[in-house]
């Protein structure tokens, strides 16, 4: 995300510090921070769901490989992610839950450097890659069904917007697989924690012959439920396992990490059956090769 931006949150970390090769650091191809109290938590009713989520991120600086500090930026992304799934009345592999899902995120961003010799602007606003998880299974275990597990797997298809010249695209212009796990176990009080660790196995782009190294990246909660509510903390851990390439050759010091962590809240009406909504802020508090950024997200999640 491009490195690559594919769905909701897209770029958390926009920035360009390579602009001859326009090659952003830190921006996964599938944001962290995304599931929040989703995470291994599909619905358990078959049919068809949307999930609407508004982002809003913001940094003012970037950081290099070290985690110093190498520019002064002024970035904002604003992105709105349409989450389509169905729930299948049907069992896989034991599985409570088999579900099917697409993100699709339009974004609009704007970034501007700030170096001695001038100022670096640049912005594009349009479709980002889209996801398709074709299959998504969860199993509920234990006595109480305390334990949720998740297995699935999914291609990014860059039909986003694109341009070879451009300095900034919304669209990573590459294929990745994507595949993901998730866990989540609920004590007797209902606190409530949960992980889900996704792999990111990168194509190249082969308009410019560049590949981003392949990623993994863990969204994280830990909530209280109380009736309707959920309240808690949310975020995620990324690393780039793999250093980028350009025609083929390792380029030094380009792997990014990063870790985000912010209070998070959610509230479903109709005593619990009716629709979803939530609402999170997250703080990037360690980064390298990233920028810093603060993101507040909204999302609605409806059944149709």
């Amino acid at each position: 995300m491009i490195k690559r931006t594919s769905i909701g949150l897209i770029g958390l970390a926009i920035l360009f510090t390579n602009v001859a090769n326009a090659a952003p650091n830190g921006t996964p191809t599938i944001p962290g921070g995304v599931t929040q109290f989703f995470i291994a938590d599909f619905p358990p009713i078959p049919g068809n769901y949307a999930q609407f989520t508004s982002s809003y991120s913001t940094a003012d600086r970037a950081v290099d490989h070290n985690g110093d500090k190498s520019a002064d930026i002024d970035l904002t992304v604003k992105a709105q992610t349409l989450r389509l799934m169905t729930i299948w009345d049907k069992k896989i592999l034991g599985a409570d839950v088999v579900a099917s899902e697409i993100f699709a995120t339009y974004v609009d961003l704007d970034n501007t450097i700030y170096t001695p010799y001038a100022d670096i602007k640049l912005s594009d606003s349009g479709l980002a890659d889209v996801l398709i998880e074709p299959l998504i299974l969860q199993w509920n275990r234990g006595d109480r069904k305390q334990w949720k597990f998740v297995s699935g797997a999914g291609v990014v298809v860059p039909v986003g917007s694109y341009s070879k010249n451009a300095k900034a695209n919304v669209s990573a212009h590459h294929y990745s697989f994507a595949p993901r796990f998730a866990a989540k176990y609920k004590t007797e009080s209902d606190v409530e924690i949960g992980v889900s660790p996704m792999f990111n196995f990168n194509w190249k782009n082969e308009d410019t012959d560049y590949r981003t190294g392949n990623e993994l990246t863990i969204d994280y909660v830990l909530n209280l439920k109380r009736n309707s509510w959920r309240y808690g903390l949310t975020g995620f851990y990324y690393i780039q396992l793999e250093s980028d390439e350009q025609n083929g050759n390792s380029i030094a010091n380009s792997k990014s990490e990063g870790f985000a962590v912010g209070p998070a809240i959610q509230y479903q009406f109709m005593n619990g059956k009716g629709p979803l909504v939530s609402a999170n802020w997250m703080k990037d508090i360690y980064s390298r090769n990233r920028s810093e950024s603060d993101t507040f997200m909204m999302s609605l999640a409806v059944k149709f």
